[in-house]
């Protein structure tokens, strides 16, 4: 199939549609994939930016497709089973999507559960997120800057001008300020699940992402979606605060889904404060000695325990920093 595959790109020829398509020259049967079903898959990765496609999901498109088609004859599968293809199969349409000049292969991905998933790609997620930055970055001011009023008029791109004119217009038509840049903070946080026992999830050692995914995986990362299950145990979320001048808070260290026998106060938080534990606390700052938090936190089954840790990095970092 591969070498039908390079001959056919070798020569400049168009991909066409199974039957007249050189790919699928050779003798036997009807491919279990034409060439316009592998460009709709390497379709599918570029719409979802990050995703990634291991060999078990390229078995169920061809399995899936299969059973379409047979289906549409009037012909019905009993068992999915008798028409799964054989692992080089799957391997060599694995390696046709990866020469596709819109596909990528990686062998580094994070894992993401669907819930997650679903809501960095949802309509409201990035609505919600526009909506905090335009009304975060701006704020309201009895006498318009001139400095802004001449960046509006010589610099500011539509975007940028349509946001100011909505922001303003919340405020009854006021003139905006720009926020400082010191004044701007993010929080980001960084998980880690450990695990303790056997993972039986099969993960793949070679994974097909998108082109436009790979070359942007130093904004958005690339990722698997893996199953609720595999994402439970104990998890450590690492929680730092920034401000866009590049200021950066106290770090605060969150070890939850600790046992009773692990964890037995009444709250089910224990809040440890760590001499050093800090950004160059033993590098580029050899010797700091800044305070740093590590939470642990109990799995009561509840939000108690959750509003504890909460108040704790508020109290203790959020507001500290932010004054």
């Amino acid at each position: 199939m591969l070498r039908h595959y390079n001959k056919h790109i070798a020569s400049g020829g168009l991909l066409n549609t199974y039957p007249d398509d050189p790919w699928f020259a050779a003798k036997g049967g009807r491919p279990y994939l034409d060439m316009n079903e592998v460009l709709g898959v390497s379709t599918n990765l570029s719409t979802n930016q990050g995703s990634s496609m291991g060999y078990s999901q390229i078995e169920s498109i061809i399995t899936t497709t299969r059973k379409k088609r047979l289906e549409d004859s009037g012909i019905s599968v009993l068992r999915d089973e008798v028409l799964s293809p054989s692992r080089n199969t799957v391997t060599n349409y694995g390696g046709a999507l990866s020469m596709l000049s819109g596909s990528s292969c990686t062998s580094r991905v994070i894992a993401k559960t669907p819930t997650r998933e679903t809501a960095e790609n949802s309509m409201r997620s990035g609505m919600d997120f526009a909506s905090l930055v335009g009304s975060t970055l701006y704020m309201p001011t009895e006498r318009e800057l001139p400095a802004v009023r001449t960046f509006l008029n010589d610099h500011a791109s539509d975007s940028q001008k349509y946001v100011y004119k909505t922001i303003s217009a919340l405020h009854e038509g006021a003139p905006l300020l720009p926020v400082k840049k010191a004044n701007i903070a993010s929080m980001d946080d960084t998980t880690e699940w450990l695990v303790e026992g056997l993972n039986k999830e099969n993960i793949d050692k070679v994974r097909f992402t998108a082109t436009s995914s790979y070359t942007g995986k130093g904004t958005r990362s690339l990722y698997r979606t893996t199953k609720e299950s595999m994402a439970t145990g104990i998890r450590v979320k690492l929680s730092i605060v920034m401000t866009a001048d590049g200021t950066t808070a106290p770090l605060f260290v969150s070890v939850t889904g600790l046992n009773e026998r692990e964890l037995f106060n009444e709250s089910g938080v224990e809040i440890l404060e760590i001499p050093g534990l800090c950004i160059g606390g033993g590098g580029v700052t050899a010797g700091n000695r800044e305070m740093g938090y590590v939470a642990f936190v109990r799995n009561n089954g509840d939000k108690m325990t959750d509003r504890v840790k909460h108040e704790a990095f508020t109290d203790r970092i959020l507001i500290p920093f932010m004054n």
